[in-house]
């Protein structure tokens, strides 16, 4: 679910969640629920409280400065989860930072400005927002995927 809010991909969120919720049937609980809520912006201070108990990771930091409204610190958060992903590259495989760039739309959909960080993690900032055109680019078998995905 995050890495389709990075990637502008709001439509499928709900999918998405469906699926995730379906998966994890038999936890008692999942952040799949918070994610929502942060996506919509909703509940500012009933989430921070729910996030605090997440397992800490550089996500779960940058989501606690945005609810909090402080851009400085979630500037410095952002920094520490790009120099924590270029110590995984061996294991990622990948240079994107998808959860940082959630983050910055999370943060810019909260009213907070964020300075640009200028790091091949968030693509010199690319942050277009153009809508994709699902029919022309449609993918193969995308009909036996989008019926397979309304199960859940």
């Amino acid at each position: 679910m995050v890495f389709a809010y990075a990637a502008g991909a709001e439509d499928l969120i709900p999918r998405l969640s469906r699926f995730a919720k379906g998966v994890h049937k038999e936890q008692p609980y999942t952040n799949v629920q918070d994610y929502l809520e942060i996506f919509a912006g909703e509940n500012r201070e009933v989430l921070y409280h729910r996030v605090e108990q997440w397992e800490r990771s550089d996500f779960r930091e940058m989501i606690l400065c945005i609810l909090r409204g402080d851009a400085k610190e979630f500037r410095k958060a952002l920094l520490h989860s790009v120099r924590h992903t270029r110590k995984m590259y061996d294991m990622g495989g990948s240079l994107f930072g998808p959860w940082a760039y959630a983050c910055v739309k999370i943060a810019r959909k909260y009213g907070i400005e964020v300075e640009p960080v200028r790091v091949i993690e968030l693509l010199d900032w690319n942050f277009d927002e153009t809508p994709i055109d699902r029919e022309r680019w449609k993918l193969p078998l995308q009909d036996e995927i989008d019926e397979w995905l309304s199960k859940y």
